[in-house]
């Protein structure tokens, strides 16, 4: 693991449990409700983050590619008959690319412990073939490929400095605007 990769991890820590806890989608009580509202907070972050971080993002296009997970939402909204929640204001801005790099860890992160959110989505709410928790699933059999892709692009920036820490700061941002934006 790259000393970035590591640094990312230990330093973002506490607002990455704080998220897991406010989120509570593995519960075993967890109700199609509470599961519904979260699917439309998400939407409602990723239709405002996107042009946000691509914005920022311009000279990593190739990373990008493919990356965009709002589509997924839009399924899983459109599974369920529900309409997507408006705009509720633009997101916090990010300061920089370094910190678009940092926002972008948190979210591709999260297509690993989606896996494991699916299966149990699969088994509480009885979901089957992806249909209402494609986001989740993320990228499917790509997820690996695309984690490993996103981690190389990290260990090619710099671990400490101004850079870096405000790489770890986006991360921090990211993940406290995600808790507070998905408090149902």
């Amino acid at each position: 693991m790259s000393r970035l990769l590591e640094r990312l991890r230990v330093e973002t820590r506490p607002q990455h449990e704080a998220l897991e806890r406010t989120l509570n989608l593995l519960s075993p009580t967890l109700e199609m409700a509470r599961y519904h509202a979260i699917l439309r907070q998400f939407h409602r972050f990723w239709c405002g983050w996107q042009p946000l971080a691509h914005g920022l993002l311009s000279d990593e296009r190739d990373l990008l590619t493919g990356r965009d997970r709002t589509p997924l939402l839009s399924d899983d909204l459109a599974h369920f008959g529900l309409a997507p929640l408006p705009a509720d204001g633009p997101l916090p801005p990010l300061a920089d690319a370094d910190a678009a790099m940092g926002s972008l860890y948190v979210l591709e992160g999260s297509t690993l412990g989606g896996q494991v959110i699916a299966r149990h989505l699969e088994t509480r709410l009885g979901l089957r073939d992806g249909a209402g928790y494609a986001y989740f699933q993320g990228y499917g059999r790509q997820n690996g490929p695309m984690w490993a892709a996103m981690r190389e692009r990290l260990a090619r920036h710099p671990a400490e400095g101004p850079a870096a820490d405000r790489l770890v700061t986006g991360a921090k941002q990211t993940f406290a605007i995600l808790e507070q934006r998905l408090v149902i």
